[in-house]
């Protein structure tokens, strides 16, 4: 099987910021603290999910809504973990997970 993931980014500055000086974060009507978002993910949290369940990784992008963002994950890819507010991960079932009951 194939898996396609758009998932928000809760490493993202403005999530962060919220916590640092608010000590919490406010559920919103869309974006990355959408209040239908039941689970929240950072890229590493959602790799090891993947790998846990039996799936690899073929293809991996981030993606944020202001151009700036986007040139400074380019200019400095660290940092896109940051700025960037959705990730985006295609991956394939491994045997082992297709011989799972």
């Amino acid at each position: 099987g194939i898996l396609v993931l758009s998932l928000p980014n809760v490493r993202h500055l403005s999530v962060l910021f919220g916590l640092i000086l608010r000590g919490d974060w406010e559920y919103e009507p869309a974006g990355i603290l959408d209040h239908t978002h039941l689970r929240f993910f950072t890229t590493k949290s959602a790799r090891r999910l993947l790998k846990d369940c039996g799936f690899r990784i073929v293809a991996f992008d981030r993606w944020g809504a202001m151009p700036a963002s986007r040139a400074v994950a380019r200019l400095w890819p660290p940092l896109g973990e940051f700025v960037l507010s959705q990730f985006f991960m295609i991956a394939m079932a491994t045997e082992s997970a297709l011989e799972a009951p």
